[in-house]
């Protein structure tokens, strides 16, 4: 209902969004969590913010189940893919929802929309509440900005569903300003190959990444990659060093 907290920790995967956006459309609060939070993570975010629901795919499944009986708060979890005991299951629920759209009421410009956690350096995360105005509808101008985007492009932010670079990279911005969002779920270390042949494949317009990736790519051959439709780059994350950023030029 409107006000709970969801922590929600799925990988790339389109469930992501489900939850996400039927959370925000409830005015319930969701907290995503990167693929990184171990046992203890989960324990301290849940608590902190009083979250009553979990929803996961199995490996989070298997490091909540270590710590949730020390959150009090929780009424209940969900499992993204397959079935286990004291879980429910996200496609059952699916299948037995109704294709009529719930009664609910209007979210205000201040109500609370998300909860990120910051990435904890200088101590314990910090908890951040972001409402809809501020967050939601003010990252339009990341899109049209910072990622260059129109309806008729398609775009790429490379990163994890749990930091805050998914949400104004891979949802509020870009599909307000109408363009097309590409997301790939990679396990484990990335191939960086295969994505460069996803931006060619895709037709991607307008690609995001953290520094890290392009120090990756510059060390390939790029002159046998398609560029024809790649025309506006960015990257975030930290800083990237003026030689990586003019051969990527």
């Amino acid at each position: 209902g409107k006000g709970d907290r969801v922590f929600v920790q799925l990988p790339r995967i389109p469930e992501w969004y489900f939850t996400v956006l039927g959370c925000l459309k409830l005015g319930a609060v969701p907290m995503p969590g990167t693929s990184l939070l171990m046992p203890r993570d989960i324990e301290y975010r849940v608590n902190a913010a009083e979250a009553c629901l979990i929803v996961t795919d199995s490996v989070g499944a298997a490091r909540a189940d270590e710590v949730t009986d020390a959150c009090p708060s929780l009424r209940a979890k969900v499992l993204v893919g397959g079935d286990l005991v004291g879980w429910e299951s996200f496609e059952s629920g699916m299948a037995g929802a109704s294709d009529e759209a719930a009664s609910v009421d209007p979210t205000a410009s201040d109500d609370p929309l998300l909860i990120y956690f910051t990435s904890g350096t200088t101590g314990h995360a910090k908890m951040v509440l972001h409402t809809h105005a501020s967050y939601g509808i003010g990252h339009e101008i990341t899109a049209r900005f910072w990622h260059d985007l129109g309806p008729d492009d398609v775009h790429w932010t490379v990163s994890d569903m749990g930091w805050a670079k998914a949400a104004w990279g891979k949802l509020f911005g870009q599909w307000s300003l109408g363009a097309a969002v590409v997301m790939w779920n990679v396990i484990g270390k990335p191939d960086v190959d295969r994505m460069l042949r996803i931006i060619a494949e895709h037709r991607i317009t307008s690609f995001c990444a953290p520094p890290t990736l392009y120090r990756a790519f510059v060390q390939l051959d790029l002159a046998q990659y398609d560029w024809s439709g790649l025309r506006h780059c960015a990257s975030a994350g930290e800083p990237l060093n003026p030689e990586v950023i003019e051969t990527w030029k």
